[in-house]
């Protein structure tokens, strides 16, 4: 998968990896927005690589593209996709020789870094959950929409390691996803 990544670790140091994850765009174009998140989180802070990676089939205004479908901007965390995101974390882990790894998703990727924690023990260290679909069947049924093939959450929570810290944030005013789901 593409990403862009930010900050610098000392030579032979173990950084904490910071992954910060899109959500659907459903309006369309590019699904870089996260890189600037991903930029100010690394510039402060030290011993931290920020990553801001595309999802599969996304793309940045720049032409990175990330291989994949995105299932026209709908029902994107599904199985395959999601173990796409997995692997892409634990090959970041590996090349970044990181200590740990905190996972920040918004929307459809808070969605998909849910699951990945919960089908991956101890590859993610701490979440943090912003916007998240994680009900995905009570979310479909509150937007209208039919079941799809997107994984909930809420059925993975159990193989995240007691312990990690999970952080849920959503707006008052969400009207997409509710505080709720």
């Amino acid at each position: 998968l593409a990403y862009e990544a930010f900050g610098a670790a000392p030579g032979g140091s173990r950084p904490v990896l910071a992954v910060f994850v899109h959500g659907d765009v459903s309006a369309g174009g590019p699904a870089d927005y996260m890189y600037a998140y991903a930029r100010q989180f690394a510039a402060g802070r030290k011993n931290v690589v920020a990553v801001a990676l595309l999802r599969p089939g996304y793309y940045d205004r720049i032409g990175h593209r990330s291989d994949g479908s995105d299932n026209g901007r709908r029902d994107t965390f599904h199985s395959g996709n999601n173990r796409a995101v997995a692997g892409a974390i634990s090959e970041l882990k590996q090349r970044y020789n990181a200590r740990s790894v905190v996972a920040l998703g918004h929307s459809g990727g808070a969605g998909t870094i849910g699951v990945v924690a919960g089908n991956n023990p101890g590859l993610i260290n701490g979440l943090v959950l912003v916007s998240c679909p994680c009900d995905v069947p009570a979310w479909n049924a509150s937007r209208g929409r039919r079941p799809g093939s997107a994984q909930s959450p809420v059925d993975y929570v159990s193989g995240i390691p007691g312990g990690t810290p999970i952080v849920a944030v959503t707006g008052q005013a969400d009207d997409n996803t509710r505080p709720e789901l």
